[in-house]
């Protein structure tokens, strides 16, 4: 590998008064095995939290160096293995409302390691900043991309209800609204947080954010969810379902899918019904194809997506999706921002489910558009219409 990064980490290395060292092989290209070794070396060194977000910092200079495999290997691991908060189980309310606490790895190479991150208000921050959009919400370091993916499918077609959400005690605090099922019924319930967010070292925000740095809504959003939830932010670490996150978000009923007992037709009939009647949707991604496999495509494997669109182009049917990161796509789609298009048959080779927020409502409506086109004496298909939800 390139002596230049060697270099450079070392230097940043010193930089933080640490004591690790990382001497590379000089190569003009870097290389999957290099990636691999380097990782490796860290790993087994262990980096402090400071030394880990500036090896983030450090790698991406020498992005353009990189082979495709040696990209995708570097950035699966910086994405899933820093500040991971600690696992817990369950997603009861608590019954209390004390502040979550902001809780990361001392060292996302040391497992186990655990410590109180720092958190204080953002500069300057405003509730919301031109508006309220789909492309507000970004996942960082917890790995809840099920609800930052609703989060963008919710205000990307129900803006109002994300802005009735919010209200300001002008004292540094909010009362935010979420929904709980109560009785089988779902029900807003409001909830008191500060606008204390966790920070890395560079005083950015280490949860879910919003693209502009200084818009506040994604992060209260998070935190009233996870002062909610029964152990927090390591909660939500733990992922979940994005109908259920869709529920919390809106307080109306929502569906889960499984792709696998859907035809492409049957799917794409599902989300466009859903979005012609202006219903949040959702899609994660296979876990039965390894990382590398889908990363290779630009894809997630075991990720949340919120759909953006289905539409239709000269005899051909396309769904057009989100990455909560607001980066990482395949390639040909444009800035990489996150947001892409996959044809019919590659969105049911990756998909492993969908969520509708309302599902019932966008069933109902097919099953009475079926009945309107099918002829008297025919029986109408219960194919497309059978709930076969998760």
């Amino acid at each position: 590998m390139t002596s230049a990064i060697g270099r450079g980490l070392k230097q940043v290395v010193a930089n933080l008064n640490a004591r690790h060292e990382f001497k590379l092989a000089a190569r003009g290209t870097i290389t999957l095995d290099d990636a691999k070794a380097l990782i490796s070396k860290v790993q087994k060194s262990g980096l402090s939290v400071a030394e880990a977000t500036a090896f983030k910092k450090e790698i991406a200079k020498f992005e353009s160096r990189m082979t495709p495999e040696a990209r995708e290997e570097f950035y699966g691991f910086l994405f899933t293995a820093p500040y991971r908060v600690k696992g817990t189980s369950g997603w009861a309310p608590k019954s209390s409302a004390a502040q979550p606490s902001l809780v990361a790895r001392e060292s996302s190479l040391s497992p186990g390691k655990q410590r109180q991150v720092s958190g204080s208000a953002i500069k300057d921050g405003q509730l919301f900043i031109d508006g309220v959009d789909g492309n507000d919400p970004m996942q960082r370091d917890v790995g809840d991309c099920f609800l930052v993916s609703s989060m963008s499918s919710v205000v990307r077609l129900m803006p109002t209800t994300i802005r009735e959400a919010f209200q300001d005690n002008h004292d540094g605090t909010w009362n935010v609204r979420v929904f709980e099922k109560q009785d089988k019924k779902l029900v807003p319930v409001w909830v008191k947080v500060d606008g204390t967010v966790a920070k890395d070292v560079y005083g950015q925000a280490w949860y879910t954010h919003s693209t502009n740095s200084k818009e506040l809504w994604p992060a209260l959003l998070e935190k009233a969810l996870a002062t909610r939830a029964e152990g927090g932010y390591a909660t939500l670490d733990k992922g979940g379902v994005m109908a259920r996150a869709m529920e919390s978000l809106t307080g109306i009923s929502s569906k889960t899918y499984l792709a696998k007992n859907y035809s492409g037709d049957e799917m794409f009939a599902l989300l466009k019904k859903g979005q012609e009647k202006g219903l949040p949707l959702g899609a994660a991604m296979r876990k039965d194809r390894t990382p590398d496999e889908l990363s290779k495509v630009g894809i997630v494997a075991d990720h949340a997506y919120s759909v953006v669109g289905v539409s239709e182009a000269n005899g051909e049917k396309f769904v057009t999706l989100r990455n909560p990161w607001a980066w990482f796509e395949p390639k040909g789609n444009g800035p990489d921002d996150g947001v892409f298009t996959l044809t019919l048959a590659q969105f049911t080779d990756y998909c492993h489910d969908f969520a509708i927020c309302g599902g019932s409502k966008v069933e109902k409506a097919l099953q009475e558009q079926a009945l309107r086109e099918q002829p008297e004496e025919q029986v109408v298909d219960a194919a497309l219409l059978e709930t076969r939800e998760q």
